[in-house]
């Protein structure tokens, strides 16, 4: 089937009236204040949380070579052209979680696979999210070198030794901000500013945070002394990106990321927007400026990236071999990438906006084979959503790749035992104030929210009586956002007699779902 031109697809007539040659039409004339070097005409590609290359929903949404279609499209028409991804894309994935042999030693991937596939896609400008710092100090070290976009961070910091500096890149500080300069056919110039911020979540112990509010004034103002405009390129929650606004009024757009769906909305005079992460849909931010009066306007277009999207064949080369380099690494864990596990009649919904916010059969999959592993002796099981990182649907044949790709962390489980106010105030956090978060929790079905409380097994959760509970190691740990307290309140005991896929005694949450769905075995209340 031959495809539309791509942006004659994509673009309401306002947009379509500035690239009037994607649909063969002749090549827009450029206005006359553009011509006398005072206005500006720029569409900004803006992508966010961005974990896997390849594309999702049985290839029919997301896809880095597809984005590159779109990039390429729009620096063929349009006048100018910026490319920035608002954070999170070193982790997690299941190829970045895998590890090769390098000059003989195992080297974790850690995200080079993005970093590559990002630089042939042809991004300008990053800033990092919390999931960067995921990886060791010595693998985002790597992954910035390799980059061949450049990094802003107002608010981060590299700590070491005792110091806290910038990190950098290309043997210079990572700067607060940057400003580009954008230059029309008789030499006028627009000098735009982006300033970087991230929200303080991932406390590594190489990563030093200062205050948002206060390094995005200071990179503002220092922005603002140097450019016509400024932007923000933020890591952070929208209720964070809203008290930015209101603390930097004269900002016109925030390029948001962090909440994994798309999102539009006005604080003040400050649009803010995010794209569905895994490159779902990009915005296309539409900016006129005359450098004359000062004014701007900003028009945004959430595109969705489907399979109408042609791949870019430079882009899509360097996916495939990373792909194919993925199912090396895969066998050498033990795993076969193709090998079949179970059919799905009905999609089973790993999508982060669904997983994040609600139960999901997936989820609860996922719970009811921990249970059934648990060896001691378990009531009921519980995981953080964050733990699911596939943001995409499952139906039909489930292969090992699939399950790899849901749980890129893998991870041991562990048998608890703790008093019914400590589980209560478990469920309570997990489902209320981790609403959205990585913190939610998918519970076995047995577990029901009541207007009292909590029903476990059709009866009433006893705040004195001790539980039998299933959970990551994890959350036993105390690593979980508002769960912290499940460290020191309950018992623990290790599980060190279950077995992998290939029979050895191997601990992983990876192989206790694949053996569950193997089994055959019906996920009930």
């Amino acid at each position: 089937m031959k495809r539309r031109s791509l942006l004659a697809a994509l673009l309401p007539p306002a947009a379509a009236l500035l690239l009037a040659g994607c649909a063969g039409a002749p090549a827009p004339r450029i206005p006359a204040a553009e011509a006398a070097g005072t206005r500006f005409e720029i569409v900004i590609l803006h992508a966010n949380d961005v974990y896997e290359i390849s594309p999702l929903d049985n290839g029919r949404v997301g896809g880095l070579a597809r984005v590159a279609t779109v990039l390429r499209d729009l620096e063929r028409r349009a006048p100018h052209t910026l490319a920035v991804l608002a954070g999170d894309f070193v982790s997690p994935s299941l190829i970045g979680g895998l590890s090769r042999t390098v000059d003989g030693e195992k080297t974790p991937v850690a995200g080079e696979q993005m970093v590559a596939v990002l630089n042939a896609v042809g991004f300008d400008y990053v800033v990092f999210g919390n999931h960067e710092f995921d990886v060791s100090e010595q693998s985002l070290a790597a992954r910035i070198a390799e980059s061949d976009f450049s990094y802003v961070a107002a608010n981060v910091r590299h700590a070491a030794g005792g110091a806290v500096a910038a990190f950098e890149q290309r043997g210079a500080p990572i700067p607060d901000y940057v400003v580009h300069t954008f230059t029309n056919p008789d030499g006028g110039e627009l000098r735009l500013g982006l300033i970087g911020l991230t929200l303080p979540f991932n406390q590594a112990s190489y990563v030093a945070y200062e205050d948002t509010l206060a390094a995005g004034r200071r990179a503002y103002e220092a922005a603002a002394a140097e450019s016509d405009l400024v932007f923000a390129l933020t890591h952070q929650s929208l209720d964070e990106d809203r008290d930015l606004a209101r603390s930097l009024p004269g900002l016109p757009l925030i390029l948001g990321g962090h909440d994994h769906i798309n999102l539009k909305v006005t604080e003040g005079t400050t649009r803010i927007a995010k794209a569905d992460a895994n490159a779902r849909t990009v915005y296309l931010h539409w900016l006129t400026h005359d450098t004359a009066d000062g004014s701007t306007e900003v028009w945004s277009q959430l595109v969705p990236i489907t399979n109408d999207i042609a791949d870019d064949p430079e882009t899509q080369a360097l996916v495939d071999a990373w792909e194919r380099t993925a199912e090396e690494l895969i066998r050498e864990l033990g795993y076969e990438a193709n090998s079949p596990v179970a059919d799905f009649l009905e999609p089973y919904d790993g999508r982060e906006a669904e997983v994040r916010t609600g139960q999901t059969n997936l989820g609860q999959s996922i719970a009811c084979a921990m249970r059934a592993a648990d060896t001691a002796g378990s009531e009921l099981a519980f995981l953080n959503s964050g733990s699911i990182r596939i943001d995409d649907r499952i139906v039909g044949r489930v292969q090992q790749r699939d399950v790899l790709r849901t749980l890129p962390f893998g991870g041991e489980i562990v048998h608890a035992r703790m008093r019914g106010a400590i589980l209560e105030m478990a469920l309570d956090a997990g489902l209320g104030a981790n609403l959205g978060e990585g913190g939610y929790l998918q519970l076995t079905p047995n577990v029901v929210p009541t207007e009292a409380g909590y029903a476990i097994d059709g009866a009433p959760l006893d705040r004195e009586r001790e539980y039998r509970v299933t959970m990551p190691g994890f959350l036993s740990q105390g690593l979980e956002a508002n769960l912290e307290f499940l460290a020191d309140e309950a018992t623990y005991e290790p599980l060190d007699d279950l077995r992998g896929v290939d029979g050895s005694l191997r601990n992983d949450l990876r192989d206790v779902w694949i053996l569950y769905l193997a089994s055959g075995a019906e996920c009930g209340g």
